[in-house]
C-alpha cells in the first residue's frame, strides 16, 4: 500500500494539525490514515440489507446522528434512566466501518441487526454496501458551519492558541 500512496496526487499543507500531507484518493483529499481505512473496508467490509450505515463528513453533526439512531433502534430495550448514551459516548455502540472491522464483524455474529457508521464518500464505500441494499442515513451540515466546528476542534485537540493559526489560513487550508 505504501508504494500506492507515493504514485497519489500529494498536497503538503501545515495549520493547526501541523504539518502534514494530503493524498487524494478517489477524487478526495485526506490523510494516508483514513484513506487506508477506506481501503480496507473496501476489501473486507461484507454489507447485509439490515444493516444501517450512517454516512457523514467529520464535523457534520456524526456524534449527534450515532446517538439519536441508536436511541431510536433501542428505545425498547432502554429507557431515559438507563440509557448506556448517559454514561458513555455513542461511539462505543456505533463503530466505524473504516476503523472497527472486527467490532462490526461480532455484531454481525450475534445480531440481525447492525448500525454502523462511516466517514467515507459514498463514491469510496465498499461494493457490499450498495449490492446488499442496506440502509443508508446521510447527514451534511452547511459547510460554514463545518468549517468553524472543524477549526476549532482541532485547536483545541493540539491545543493552538487562536492568534498562532488565523482562521483565514485555516479555511484556505479547509478548501
Amino acid at each position: 500500500m505504501e508504494e500506492m500512496f507515493k504514485t497519489l496526487p500529494q498536497h503538503s499543507c501545515s495549520g493547526l494539525k501541523g504539518r502534514m500531507t494530503l493524498y487524494n484518493y478517489q477524487g478526495f483529499w485526506n490523510i494516508q490514515l483514513a484513506h487506508e481505512g477506506a481501503i480496507m473496508a473496501q476489501q473486507k467490509f461484507k454489507a447485509r440489507p439490515s444493516d444501517v450505515l450512517l454516512c457523514s463528513s467529520p464535523k457534520t453533526g456524526t456524534t449527534w446522528l450515532k446517538a439519536l439512531t441508536f436511541a431510536i433502534v433501542t428505545r425498547e430495550k432502554f429507557n431515559e434512566f438507563n440509557s448506556p448514551l448517559l454514561t458513555a459516548l455513542p461511539h462505543a455502540f456505533v463503530p466505524f466501518i473504516e476503523t472497527e472491522l472486527d467490532k462490526i464483524d461480532e455484531n454481525h455474529k450475534n445480531s440481525s441487526f447492525s448500525l454502523m457508521a462511516s466517514h467515507v464518500p459514498y463514491t469510496s464505500l465498499p461494493e457490499s454496501v450498495i449490492a446488499s441494499d442496506c440502509k443508508i442515513v446521510y447527514i451534511y451540515r452547511n459547510i460554514k458551519d463545518v468549517v468553524v466546528s472543524n477549526y476549532h476542534f482541532w485547536r483545541d485537540i493540539v491545543d493552538v492558541p487562536v492568534e498562532d493559526v488565523p482562521f483565514d489560513e485555516a479555511f484556505e487550508e479547509f478548501c
